[in-house]
C-alpha cells in the first residue's frame, strides 16, 4: 500500500445571509482511523478539504502519473473505482460539516445542495498536489406541454364540467420533477405513486377510502398490480419500475448513505411514476381528452 494526501476543492452554494469573515476549521473524523481536515472560508465561497496519509493500492501513484483531470474515462476501471472513493469519501466528509452549518446553525439560505465540486487534487504531500481525474455526469429530462388554443380550452372546460381536478399527487410529483438532489428525487416520486393510486381507488369505491387512507395499505406493487386490475380492469404498465422504485426508496430511507442514486436514474424514475399516474387517470376518467394527451406526452 502507498500513503498520499488528498484534497478537495468546493465553492458553497448560498444565498445571502449570516455574512462571516472569519475562515473556520473542522476535523471530521473517518473510518479507518482517517482525520479530514475542512476549511470553510464565507467569504469567499470556499470549502477546501483534506485528507492526509489515505491508503491507496500499490503502483496507484505510478498509474496515476500524466493523467489529465478530464481524462478519467481513458483509466482502467480498478484504477476508478480507487479513485471514485477518494472523490465520494472527500465529498462526505464536507457534507458532513456543511450540513451542521445549516440545518443546526440555522444557515437555511445554504442551498439544498450543500457545495459544487471545483477540483480534486492528490498527491505525496500537501506541497505536491495534482488534478485528481475526475467524471463528467450529465442527466436529462424531456419535457413536452401543450399550448392553449381552442381544442385544449375545450379539454380543459370538459375536465371543468365533469368536476375533474389535479391530484394532491400531483403536488409531489412535481416537486420530485424539480428537485436536484437524486435522493430526495427518488422518495417524493415513490411518494406521489402511493398518494396517486390511493386517490383513483378511493374515487372508484369511496366506501374503501378511509381503509386506504387511514389503516396500513397494501405494498404499493400490490396497489398497481392486482388491486388496480380488479377495480379498474388492468395492472399498471410500470409496475415492475414501481416495485423497483419502492425497493430503492426503502434503502434510501433505511440507510441513507448506504446508496448513491445517479441522477440519470432518478429522472427516468421521476417519468415512469408520471407514465404510471396518468395511466391511472386514464383508466379513471376514459373519454377525457385532457387526461389522455397528458398520457401521451409522459416519457414513456
Amino acid at each position: 500500500m502507498e500513503n498520499i494526501t488528498v484534497q478537495g476543492l468546493y465553492t458553497l452554494i448560498r444565498g445571502s445571509g449570516n455574512e462571516s469573515t472569519e475562515i473556520a476549521s473542522f476535523q471530521v473524523n473517518l473510518d479507518n482511523g482517517l482525520k479530514a481536515n475542512i476549511s470553510v472560508n464565507y467569504e469567499n465561497n470556499e470549502i477546501i478539504t483534506t485528507i492526509p496519509n489515505i491508503e491507496v493500492p500499490e503502483g496507484f501513484t505510478k498509474e496515476l502519473k500524466g493523467i489529465g483531470r478530464f481524462e478519467f474515462e481513458s483509466i482502467p476501471n480498478e484504477l476508478k473505482s480507487d479513485v471514485s472513493l477518494i472523490s465520494k469519501t472527500l465529498n462526505l466528509a464536507t457534507k458532513k460539516v456543511i450540513s451542521l452549518i445549516k440545518y443546526y446553525l440555522r444557515h437555511l439560505h445554504i442551498n439544498e445542495n450543500l457545495f459544487s465540486v471545483k477540483e480534486t487534487k492528490w498527491g505525496s504531500s500537501i506541497e505536491c498536489l495534482n488534478a485528481l481525474p475526475s467524471s463528467m455526469g450529465v442527466s436529462m429530462t424531456c419535457d413536452s406541454s401543450e399550448p392553449i388554443r381552442e381544442n385544449t380550452i375545450n379539454n380543459i372546460q370538459s375536465a371543468l364540467n365533469n368536476n375533474i381536478e389535479p391530484l394532491i399527487a400531483m403536488r409531489h410529483l412535481h416537486r420530485a420533477r424539480a428537485e436536484n438532489i437524486a435522493h430526495h428525487k427518488w422518495i417524493d416520486a415513490t411518494i406521489a405513486a402511493e398518494l396517486a393510486v390511493k386517490e383513483v381507488l378511493a374515487k372508484v369505491n369511496p366506501d374503501i377510502e378511509v381503509l386506504l387512507m387511514e389503516m396500513p395499505s397494501p405494498p404499493l406493487a400490490k396497489l398497481y398490480g392486482s388491486i388496480l386490475e380488479n377495480y379498474l380492469g388492468e395492472k399498471s404498465p410500470f409496475l415492475k419500475h414501481i416495485r423497483k422504485g419502492v425497493e430503492v426508496r426503502n434503502r434510501l430511507i433505511h440507510k441513507p448513505y448506504a446508496e448513491q442514486i445517479d441522477a440519470q436514474d432518478a429522472n427516468d424514475y421521476v417519468a415512469h411514476i408520471e407514465g404510471a399516474i396518468f395511466h391511472l387517470l386514464c383508466r379513471l376518467y376514459p373519454n377525457e381528452k385532457l387526461i389522455q394527451n397528458a398520457y401521451y406526452r409522459t416519457d414513456l
